[in-house]
């Protein structure tokens, strides 16, 4: 059993289908047959850059989410809690102090005054 094959010949039809071919064409229908490599390349890059502030994970950072989990509300309540209990133990610690500067800053007043109203009385017995 014999058989023979025979192949035709590619036609003026054909097309290559070769990458570089494809890119020399389409920058000839383009008219950017003068351009180099790396200028096709920053053209490209450049017409792919992206505006950062348009986008939508840029606007994101400035909002937060709202949650209504019952888990969650107790948390932060309890956090609250925590801080203003903190905060409210330093101030009562404190109040003592506090108490002490006032009633001295009137004392001191009280003697200011009297000390004043001395003065006065002193001068005008000349």
């Amino acid at each position: 059993m014999n058989t023979t094959t025979t192949s035709t010949p590619p036609t003026d039809d054909y097309k290559c289908s070769c990458p570089c071919q494809h890119l020399h064409r389409s920058g000839q229908e383009e008219g950017n047959t003068s351009l180099t490599l790396e200028e096709k390349i920053e053209k490209i890059h450049e017409s792919m850059k992206i505006d950062e502030k348009t986008t939508t994970k840029y606007n994101s950072r400035f909002f937060s989410a709202q949650d209504n989990r019952t888990l969650s509300r107790a948390i932060g309540g309890f956090g609250i809690t925590v801080i203003c209990c903190v905060v409210g133990g330093i101030a009562a610690m404190d109040m003592p102090h506090l108490l002490e500067a006032y009633r001295i800053s009137e004392v001191v007043s009280q003697k200011i005054e009297n000390f004043s109203s001395l003065r006065k009385i002193h001068y005008s017995d000349y």
